[in-house]
C-alpha cells in the first residue's frame, strides 16, 4: 500500500478561529486538505498533530489516546 502525501497546510481562520486551539487548527488543516483527522491512519494521525499543534511524538501520542477516551 503506497503512502499517501500529506501537507501541514493551514486553511486562513474563520471568524471565531482567532483563539488558536487545538480544535481551531485542526479544522483548518481539514479545510486545506480537503479531509477529516478521522480519516487518517494513527501513523498519519501522529504526525498532523505533530506538525500543526507543535508537539512532540509522544505527547501527539497522550493526546490521541485521550480523545479515543472522551465519552
Amino acid at each position: 500500500m503506497s503512502k499517501r502525501k500529506l501537507t501541514y497546510n493551514l486553511a486562513p481562520a474563520l471568524p471565531g478561529e482567532e483563539r488558536d486551539t487545538n480544535l481551531d487548527r485542526m479544522n483548518r488543516w481539514e479545510r486545506a486538505n480537503g479531509m477529516k483527522m478521522e480519516e487518517l491512519t494513527e501513523e498519519e494521525w501522529l504526525d498532523v498533530a505533530e506538525a500543526i499543534l507543535s508537539l512532540t511524538r509522544d505527547e501527539a501520542v497522550q493526546y490521541l489516546r485521550y480523545l479515543q477516551n472522551m465519552p
